[in-house]
C-alpha cells in the first residue's frame, strides 16, 4: 500500500482515502494570537475504513470526534515523535485544531513533555460552556459554530508561560536559516545559550529535544519535497532534505513510520 502527503492535515493518506473521504481545510484570521496553525473537518458518514498515517509533529491537536448514535469525544493530542495508524471508521466527522508550535502550552500551563506521545481527554481543559457551546454545534451539524467556538476557547484560555518562547522562536527561524544540515550546538552558540539549556526549553515548550525537532523537521522536508517531485530519485530526495545520504534517509523513515521510502509514497 502507498500513500500520499496531505501536507494541511501533515498526514499520509492512501489515494482512494482522498477521493471517498472529504477534507476541509480553513485558514484561522490571526493564528499568532490564537496559536492555531488550521483548521481542519473530515467527513464519513458512509464509516468507509479509511486507514492513515498521522506523522511525528511538533504540532500538538485538539480533536473532537462525532461518532455513532452523535457520541462526542474530545481529545487533546501532544507533540509526536512517531507515527500513529488510524482508522476513522465510526466517526462521522472529526473536527481537528492544529495548534502552532509551542502554543498549547499557552492554554494549559504545562510542560509539554508532559504530553508528548500521549492522549487525554480535553473536556475539562475546554470548559463547560465551551462544551456546551461545541455540543449545541455539533448537533445541529453548524460546522461554523463549532470552529467559531474552538478558535474563541483558543484565544481565552490562556496560562501564563514561564521559560523563553522568544528562544524557541528564533530556535525554529535558525533551522530554516542553517542550510540542509544544522547542527544543534551551533544553533545554540548562535542564540547565545549552552546545549543544555537550550535542551531544558524544547523539552518544556516542544515536547521533545532539539535533535529530535531537527530530525523531524527533516522527515517532513523529505515528504514536502517528494510531493513536488514525485519523479525524482530518492537519492535527491535525500540530498535536498538534509540528510548525510540516502541510507541515513531510509533508517530515519524506519525509526518513524516502520517503512522504507519506497513502500511509503508513490
Amino acid at each position: 500500500m502507498k500513500y500520499r502527503y496531505n501536507k494541511a492535515f501533515h498526514e499520509l493518506w492512501t489515494t482512494d482515502l482522498e477521493q471517498s473521504l472529504p477534507g476541509r481545510v480553513f485558514s484561522v484570521k490571526d493564528g499568532e494570537k490564537t496559536g492555531i496553525e488550521n483548521l481542519m473537518i473530515i467527513r464519513n458518514q458512509n464509516n468507509i475504513s479509511s486507514s492513515a498515517i498521522i506523522l511525528p509533529d511538533l504540532c500538538a491537536h485538539l480533536v473532537i470526534h462525532l461518532c455513532e448514535n452523535n457520541c462526542i469525544r474530545y481529545r487533546l493530542i501532544g507533540p509526536r515523535t512517531s507515527s500513529v495508524f488510524l482508522n476513522r471508521r465510526r466517526r462521522s466527522k472529526t473536527f481537528i485544531c492544529r495548534f502552532r508550535p509551542q502554543s498549547l502550552r499557552r492554554m494549559i500551563g504545562l510542560p509539554l513533555n508532559e504530553l508528548t506521545d500521549r492522549s487525554i481527554e480535553a473536556a475539562a481543559i475546554l470548559g463547560d460552556r465551551t462544551i456546551a457551546k461545541l455540543e449545541e454545534g455539533l448537533l445541529r451539524q453548524d460546522d461554523r459554530c463549532v470552529l467559531e467556538t474552538l478558535v474563541a476557547a483558543s484565544e481565552r484560555v490562556k496560562q501564563p508561560v514561564h521559560g523563553q518562547p522568544r528562544l524557541l522562536s528564533a530556535f525554529l527561524a535558525e533551522i530554516e536559516r542553517a542550510g540542509d544540515q544544522p547542527q544543534v550546538g551551533k544553533i545554540a552558540r548562535t542564540l547565545g545559550v549552552s546545549d543544555r539549556y537550550l535542551r531544558k526549553i524544547c523539552l518544556a515548550q516542544l515536547g521533545m529535544p532539539p535533535k529530535k525537532v531537527l530530525k523531524i523537521k527533516r522527515f517532513t522536508s523529505s515528504l514536502l519535497y517528494r510531493q513536488h517531485d514525485p519523479v525524482g530519485s530518492w537519492a535527491q530526495v535525500a540530498a535536498s532534505s538534509g540528510y548525510f545520504d540516502q541510507s541515513h534517509m531510509i533508517e530515519e523513515y524506519q525509526e518513524f513510520i516502520g517503512l522504507s521510502p519506497t513502500q511509503t509514497m508513490e
